[in-house]
């Protein structure tokens, strides 16, 4: 099993590429596909993912399984939203099996965003 975690885009052509590659990657590392693939979206990217489905086309093509995905809205621009986005974390990590394969990939989004998470992972420290 190889899950990943990946932030949202409202560029749809940025998030699709993404996610291929994503799942390249598994396949070069792990020898296997994605099994899951939860994101997290800001409302824009969500709504703009959606008005345009043009993007599903290209990960079909490139065999990713629109059902794979596991959306989730969490703004992350203020602390108790922050609070939500590490919450949201840890249900799925929690929720992967041991042995199990782990990608990250939270480069997408808007710079706001990557700033709040690397305001996370420095606080954890």
């Amino acid at each position: 099993m190889t899950t990943l975690l990946v932030l949202g885009n409202i560029n749809q052509f940025t998030f699709a590429n993404s996610i291929v590659v994503a799942n390249a990657k598994a396949e070069e590392m792990f020898k296997q596909a994605l099994t899951n693939i939860f994101v997290v979206h800001s409302r824009d990217s969500y709504a703009k993912l959606k008005s345009n489905e043009d993007w599903v086309n290209h990960i079909e093509a490139n065999k990713v399984s629109r059902e794979l995905f596991v959306d989730k809205i969490v703004e992350i621009t203020e602390e108790a939203s922050t609070k939500n986005f590490v919450d949201y974390i840890e249900f799925i990590l929690k929720g992967i099996p041991n042995g199990s394969n782990l990608i990250v990939d939270l480069t997408n989004g808007t710079s706001l965003q990557k700033n709040r998470i690397g305001s996370i992972s420095r606080g954890s420290e």
